[in-house]
């Protein structure tokens, strides 16, 4: 039963990895025409007469290669923590938990307060809510929001500690792995 959980606990996080980098961390609509979404790899967008002023944000193949290099790495760390590695350490997949489930926050947490904020603070604009930008011949209006990637990376992030510490509870007294020893 105690396996079952984990596992299931497992499964729920890799799912929440998955569409956390597969949906838009934050979101700008600019007069309800143009959109620019970053991910949890990168940057996309829809500027056609703006494309200039965002092509040095365009993110560079060899860093949505490495984001998706490290969630491989997270959703394998994940799975490898499913297992009692060596009876000898029987702490490591708990850690790896902890660890994985920190460097998500973490990844979130700088991907959106500090990256972002500090890119569209050149352009004027907020990080959520609305901007009215004037460009002295012309005005528009500005929608930007956290989207729901964002939120569900913290909750993978989140999602993990749980798992840590379920384990660490569910496995720490004697005979809970069915051999008579206390684990973790």
């Amino acid at each position: 039963m105690q396996c079952l959980v984990l596992s299931r606990g497992g499964l729920d996080r890799l799912r929440l990895d998955d569409s956390s980098f597969s949906i838009p961390w934050w979101t700008c609509v600019i007069s309800s025409s143009h959109w620019i979404h970053i991910y949890g790899w990168g940057l996309r967008h829809n500027l056609v007469q703006l494309a200039a002023s965002v092509a040095q944000d365009i993110t560079p193949s060899y860093q949505i290669v490495l984001a998706w290099v490290y969630l491989a790495v997270c959703i394998g760390l994940i799975a490898l923590s499913a297992f009692k590695l060596n009876k000898h350490k029987s702490w490591l997949p708990t850690i790896m938990l902890v660890v994985v489930g920190l460097s998500y926050i973490a990844y979130a947490a700088i991907a959106g307060f500090v990256v972002i904020a500090r890119r569209i603070k050149v352009f004027n604009i907020n990080l959520r809510g609305q901007t009215i930008l004037d460009f002295n011949s012309w005005m528009t209006v500005v929608h930007a929001k956290f989207d729901t990637g964002f939120y569900l990376a913290f909750a993978a992030g989140f999602l993990c500690l749980v798992l840590a510490l379920a384990r660490w509870l569910l496995l720490r007294r004697p005979g809970a792995t069915g051999a008579g020893e206390g684990t973790i």
